[in-house]
Parts: structure tokens; C-alpha cells; sequence
């Protein structure tokens, strides 16, 4: 019974970890897109 909180501990802190990541790759693409986008004539892009 005790080596499973320790267990589930882990797998929160591992998920966590994960969700972390996802979110700090899905933010630094957003930032690649807008500068990409920043870098374009906006009237080219409408075209």
C-alpha cells in the first residue's frame, strides 16, 4: 500500500511535467507564427 502513494505522486508530477511541456511548445509556436506572419506585407498575405 505505501509504495503506490509514492507511485501516484509520480504520475501527477510526471503529467504535470507534460502538460508544462505542451503548453511552453503550443506558446513558443504561437510566438513563431505571429513573428512569421509580423515579417510578411499583410497585404500579400490577403491575396
Amino acid at each position: 500500500m505505501r509504495t503506490q502513494q509514492p507511485a501516484n505522486q509520480r504520475g501527477r508530477a510526471a503529467f504535470g511535467l507534460k502538460k508544462a511541456a505542451v503548453d511552453l511548445i503550443l506558446h513558443e509556436h504561437t510566438l513563431v507564427i505571429l513573428l512569421s506572419l509580423s515579417t510578411y506585407d499583410v497585404s500579400e498575405v490577403l491575396q
